[in-house]
């Protein structure tokens, strides 16, 4: 049962230490989402109609809290890049990734009484050229079958040989943009 005024509405471990970092206090209720990609739209949209969706699934049992949800996908070459499978999934994320640039685009949904908040936040993540070596180490050492696009930015294994430089907001690539949520937060109250 929820205590708090804000409700986290994510299983993520990542999400829930970011905003665990911003010194909220919040409780996290989840749901099972059907995660509905919707092809007919950007995928900017289509994260968040997943984030908007698993808010609305927690909401109605908390309509005096706020509901944060979120959800975050990696795009390389408009191709979506989900949680690997297995490992021979994750080998062909991370192969092609390799020496390229991508996208990750997390939605956000902040329900709070009537007021419904949705946005979506952009980083471009460079790759450098990476051999079949390193990316079978780092699926061996990391297994990052939970992490669309296989891989986890604040692995020390990736910063240091995968990583080339992001343009864009690195919480964002772990899975939660701080920096608009925090301002959503304050305006609110909550922080």
């Amino acid at each position: 049962m929820a205590t708090n005024s804000v409700i986290l509405a994510s299983k993520s471990p990542r999400r829930k230490e970011l905003l665990e970092s911003l010194g909220l206090t919040f409780d996290v209720v989840t749901t099972e989402v059907n995660e509905i990609f919707r092809e007919q739209f950007s995928f900017e949209r289509q994260i968040q109609l997943i984030a908007f969706d698993k808010a609305m699934a927690v909401h109605p049992c908390f309509l005096d809290s706020m509901v944060i949800a979120g959800d975050t996908i990696v795009v390389c070459d408009n191709q979506l890049l989900k949680k690997p499978k297995n490992t021979e999934e994750a080998r062909k994320m991370l192969s092609l990734l390799s020496g390229r640039q991508h996208s990750v685009i997390s939605g956000i949904c902040v329900v709070d009484l009537n007021d419904i908040t949705i946005y979506s936040e952009v980083t471009e993540v460079f790759v450098k050229d990476v051999s079949l070596e390193t990316i079978d180490t780092y699926i061996s050492l990391y297994q990052p079958f939970d992490k669309a696009g296989a891989y986890g930015i604040q692995d020390n294994y990736f910063k240091e040989y995968f990583l080339e430089f992001i343009q864009g907001e690195y919480e964002n690539v772990m899975g939660l943009p701080l920096i608009r949520l925090k301002d959503i937060l304050k305006r609110k109250g909550k922080l």
